[in-house]
């Protein structure tokens, strides 16, 4: 069955994304955020999902590190400082982008920055 869900219904995470809609296979998230002055204390993290991503506007630079020794720490302690990520891509509008799950990762937000995320499995706010 077909199914709609209302902009206005939509949920908000614990990290300020908003959950547009959740399947069997995969969710939908839209991330509205602006450059913070607390980047440099910001740390990495992985996930057990993948991420897909869509820059509608704004610049962001996704730090990343396939090769991080030790993933199981990076995900329960969430503890990997940025600058310990050897990779990166700078994202701006009309870019897409994808993290396999698993990958350490960190985005630094470089100007006001708009992105809709698809997950899977799904992530629920």
């Amino acid at each position: 069955m077909a199914s709609k869900l209302s902009g206005k219904n939509a949920c908000r995470g614990d990290k300020g994304e908003i959950l547009l809609i959740t399947g069997n296979r995969l969710s939908m998230r839209k991330w509205q955020e602006l450059p913070s002055s607390h980047q440099q204390e910001q740390t990495a993290h992985s996930n057990d999902y993948e991420t897909l991503g869509y820059v509608i506007r704004g610049r962001a630079v996704l730090r990343y590190d396939a090769d991080w020794p030790d993933r199981d720490r990076a995900t329960e302690e969430k503890s990997v400082p940025i600058s310990a990520l050897k990779s990166r891509l700078e994202l701006t509008e009309g870019d897409s982008w994808i993290v396999p799950a698993g990958v350490v990762h960190a985005y630094e937000v470089m100007e006001h920055f708009e992105a809709i995320e698809a997950t899977s499995p799904p992530t629920h706010a």
